[in-house]
């Protein structure tokens, strides 16, 4: 073993007796033989055993003190650290993360009334989507069951509806051909446990022959900044200011050619034929409704 010892404090190599250690009277019958010395210490047996060579571990160890420029550069560091925590940029980490950024960059536009306006991330630019007419048909009427067991229930309802169309959320859909991605979105309502108001949402998980507009559609990479980050970004300007974005996702209006694919069927008298209505606004229930290039 090898030693290497440094005093901690002087920071300067301590000298080493060496007549304790230097024998001056060694006994060694032959040379590949193992040898005795006379230390101050006692006789000491080294040397080779029979002429065999053995591993030798060697141990260095080196002691030195922090200087006051090592606890500098550690405390930057740190500093650093703290500030960057949670806030780095995040990359597609693949080919359709890649995609996605790329559809949402290529169809997003600021309107002249200050909103946004995007489109939907397809998987691909060939999508065709099976005809769900008459399942959107089947669930309207399982809901208009459950308005005749509770009125104030369907009351509620139609008030839902009647806000969409009032606020331009959703509008008439045209008596077009159909194109291959026109979908019909099935939708049910969930109510507020405290508040008991209720809201609507569209179904776009629900399938037909296998398929539903969420397959479609690519989930996109998780963009949302997080709350630290944001409250560190809080603190650069002078002045923060704090907003509650009514309907945010209403907010974000859908382009033309991909409205069709938001069609949804509602209808005040069950014994009048379903009328086709379309969203065009970004919905809760949309596969890509995190990204925040969306919001």
């Amino acid at each position: 073993m090898n030693a290497l010892v440094i005093d901690k404090l002087q920071l300067a190599p301590q000298t080493i007796d060496l007549d304790t250690v230097l024998s001056r009277e060694v006994v060694q019958k032959n040379r590949d033989q193992p040898a005795a010395s006379y230390t101050k210490l006692g006789w000491v047996l080294h040397g080779r055993e029979n002429g065999i060579a053995r591993p030798v571990h060697v141990i260095n160890y080196i002691a030195r003190e922090p200087s006051a420029e090592d606890e500098i550069g550690k405390l930057i560091k740190e500093n650093f650290s703290i500030e960057c925590l949670g806030i780095e940029a995040k990359k597609p980490s693949n080919d359709l993360e890649q995609r996605a950024l790329k559809v949402l960059d290529d169809t997003s536009r600021r309107l002249p009334d200050g909103r946004f306006e995007i489109g939907l991330i397809w998987k691909t630019d060939n999508e065709i989507m099976p005809d769900n007419k008459r399942y959107a048909e089947k669930r309207l009427c399982n809901l208009e069951k459950k308005f005749k067991k509770n009125k104030i229930f369907y009351n509620e309802y139609k008030l839902q509806i009647a806000n969409l169309l009032e606020k331009r959320y959703a509008e008439p859909a045209p008596e077009a051909p159909a194109s291959p991605r026109t979908w019909y979105l099935p939708h049910f309502a969930v109510v507020h446990p405290q508040k008991g108001k209720i809201r609507l949402v569209f179904d776009a998980a629900a399938r037909t022959a296998g398929r539903s507009l969420n397959d479609a559609l690519l989930p996109g990479p998780d963009l949302l900044q997080s709350l630290f980050g944001v409250l560190l970004r809080f603190r650069e300007g002078r002045v923060a200011v704090v907003a509650d974005i009514r309907e945010m996702f209403l907010q974000v209006k859908i382009r033309e050619e991909d409205r069709d694919s938001l069609r949804f069927l509602w209808r005040e008298n069950e014994n009048e034929e379903p009328k086709e209505f379309r969203m065009n606004s970004l919905i809760l229930a949309l596969r890509p409704h995190h990204a925040p290039r969306y919001t």
